[in-house]
Order: C-alpha cells, then sequence, then structure tokens
C-alpha cells in the first residue's frame, strides 16, 4: 500500500522555506496510518530532502571571500556572510540578495571567543545545519619582517590568520558533524606558508619578507592536514565523510594585496579554488593544499 500525505504550509520567501522544512520535520517525524488493524510507520525524511545545504564564509563582505560567497550562492546553497563590521556585512548580503541569491549577514568577529560561540549557536537554532566552511579571513603585515620581527604585531597576525581558524573550525565542526552528510572545511593559505616555495633558490618569497604572515599560514597548512587526518582515523561516518583542505586563491587584486595592477587575477577567478573545494564529492580529496584544481606541494 502507498500512502500519500500533502502539507500545505503558508511560507514568506527564504525565511519561510526554512520555517515550511522545520514544520514538516516536526509534524511528520511519525505519522500512523491504520489498516486492517495493524499501524503502519511512515517515516519521512523531508526535512533531510528540502532543506538547502548551508556554507558560511568568514571575511565574507569583500575580496575573495564576497566572490566565494556569490559562487557558492549561484550553486544553490544558503551562504552565511560572515564578518565583523555589522554594516558592511549587512550591506553585501543585500547586494547579493537584490540578485537573488540566498544570502545572510552573520555578525562574527573571529578572533573574540564570545562572539564565535554566538555565531554557532545561531547557525545551529537558525539554520540546523552546516555543509561548508570557508576560513577566508585574513590580514597580512607587509612591514615585520626578519630584522627585526615585531613579536605583539606578529601575535596579532597570528591571532586572525590561525587561532581564529582554529577558534571558528572548534566552534563549527561538531553541527557540521551532526548534520551534513558531506562536511567540507577549506582554509585559504598561500604557498608563502610552503617549504616548496621559501626554499626555491630563485624565489624572491624566500627572502625575510613577509616573515610573520608566512609563519601563520605554515602553522594553517600543517592544521588543516592534521584535521583531515585525525577525521579519517574516527569511527562515525560524517567525520570520514568529511573533506579539509587549503586553498590557494593565487595572486588576486585584492585590498590585502593593495590592489597592485601586477595581480593578474580577480576575486572572482580568487575564489573558483575556495569553492571547488567547498563543494568536493564524496570521492574528493582530503588534507591536501590546491590551487585551482592542481594540488601543491607543501
Amino acid at each position: 500500500m502507498c500512502v500519500c500525505v500533502c502539507v500545505c504550509v503558508p511560507g514568506r520567501g527564504r525565511e519561510g522555506g526554512r520555517e515550511t522544512v522545520a514544520f514538516l520535520h516536526a509534524l511528520s517525524t511519525y505519522i500512523y496510518y491504520k489498516h486492517t488493524s495493524k499501524y503502519i510507520h511512515i517515516y519521512y525524511y523531508w526535512a533531510v530532502m528540502l532543506s538547502k545545504r548551508v556554507a558560511l564564509v568568514t571575511g565574507g563582505n569583500r575580496g575573495i571571500g564576497y566572490a566565494a560567497v556569490r559562487r557558492m550562492a549561484q550553486l544553490g546553497y544558503c551562504v552565511l556572510l560572515a564578518a565583523r563590521d555589522v554594516q558592511r556585512g549587512e550591506a553585501a548580503a543585500a547586494s547579493l540578495r537584490a540578485d537573488d541569491m540566498d544570502v545572510q549577514f552573520l555578525h562574527l568577529v573571529i578572533t573574540d571567543e564570545a562572539s564565535v560561540a554566538t555565531a554557532a549557536r545561531e547557525v545551529e537554532a537558525r539554520y540546523k545545519r552546516l555543509d561548508a566552511l570557508i576560513n577566508n579571513a585574513a590580514v597580512m603585515d607587509y612591514d615585520n619582517h626578519i630584522t627585526p620581527l615585531n613579536v605583539p604585531r606578529m601575535r596579532e597576525e597570528f591571532e586572525v590568520n590561525f587561532f581564529a581558524a582554529v577558534m571558528v573550525t572548534n566552534a563549527f565542526l561538531p553541527l557540521m558533524l551532526r548534520t551534513s552528510d558531506a562536511p567540507r572545511i577549506v582554509n585559504v593559505s598561500t604557498p608563502l606558508g610552503t617549504h616548496e616555495t621559501v626554499e626555491h633558490p630563485h624565489n624572491r618569497y624566500g627572502s625575510p619578507l613577509f616573515t610573520s604572515y608566512k609563519c601563520t599560514k605554515a602553522a594553517l597548512n600543517m592544521y588543516t592536514h592534521n584535521l583531515a587526518y585525525w577525521l579519517q582515523t574516527q569511527e562515525e561516518n560524517s567525520a570520514k565523510a568529511a573533506k579539509v583542505n587549503a586553498a590557494y586563491p593565487g595572486y588576486v587584486r585584492t585590498d590585502m594585496s593593495r590592489n597592485r595592477a601586477e595581480a593578474p587575477m580577480e576575486p572572482d577567478e580568487g575564489a573558483e579554488t575556495l569553492v571547488y573545494l567547498a563543494t568536493l564529492p564524496a570521492d574528493g580529496p582530503t588534507g591536501g593544499f590546491f590551487h585551482k584544481k592542481e594540488r601543491l606541494a607543501w
């Protein structure tokens, strides 16, 4: 016997859609149909089938982050545009919603533990899931070289580029493992944090230039590799299904690169690698470092 149950619930745009999914999930956990003294238990999984995948991008209000938000939304994700500045973040999200994209602003100060915890609770309460996390926000101190290295400024750079990424991942990973069948974490990095680049005899970036920045990205690269390895050793299927990779956007014309004319890439092109890794298929790689679809050496 086949039983079809139709439920109509009024919604209000995208918010209404998410409310409808939540309502259906609550309504249809168990439906009992009585026939010839037997109860047929009908299990519905509408909440899973109908709910959109959700992605979060830090530093999403400009540059590569903004481009990544747009690309993920174009792929059908509900994208949480995370930023520290409320006014700029709201404006960036609104500009994408004007193009009929499902983009919502999330206030997130990535270096503040309380802010990160609050954001994680908000995402779980409001969206019920998280499928992709792109740790994009970063800073670069152009003047903190080895001679001498300014330790307080180096600490500030580590707070944003490394410790914040770890803290944000710690806060959101449990939700991802509970609610997503394909968790994806992308840490935005650079070859400047790899031995392959800095040891090249003809590479000017092997010099003491940007020492502080390079150290933060080297740490992020190691964290990426170790987190990916740890997840693969866990017994839970969701952990084994998770993919954690580092992404090199390329030399992109952004505020961080001081919009140098020599930078050959626009933000949208730079976001390509981030989105590729955030949407990897089940047989995709993990624990690697990539530019576009090419694996780079650590």
